[in-house]
């Protein structure tokens, strides 16, 4: 099995945007439709979570409340914002 690191989602992401650069109509729609889905992928990655949802309490907590919770997986489910929505594709002058 693969593994996508965050490294790799990194540089990925500025070969695409550097050859969006380059080229004077920049991407098609489906290297812009890939370029999204790995910036989206690399927050997800980044994510922090907000609160952790002891399991059997159903009381969310934070890291200042209880400092152990980001470790204690047996009793804690981490608790994530909604990923912010990546920036829609840029288009050039001539679109479909």
């Amino acid at each position: 099995m693969t593994t996508i690191t965050k490294e790799w989602l990194q540089q990925t992401i500025a070969e695409f945007e550097n050859t969006r650069d380059d080229i004077p109509f920049g991407l098609d729609d489906d290297d812009a439709k890939i370029l999204l889905v790995l910036k989206r992928a690399l927050a997800l990655l980044e994510a922090e979570p907000v609160r952790y949802l002891n399991k059997f309490s159903g009381t969310c907590v934070t890291l200042e409340q209880q400092p152990n919770a980001a470790d204690d997986v047996a009793v804690y489910i981490p608790l994530y914002t909604a990923p912010p929505a990546a920036p829609e594709p840029e288009t050039g002058p001539c679109t479909k």
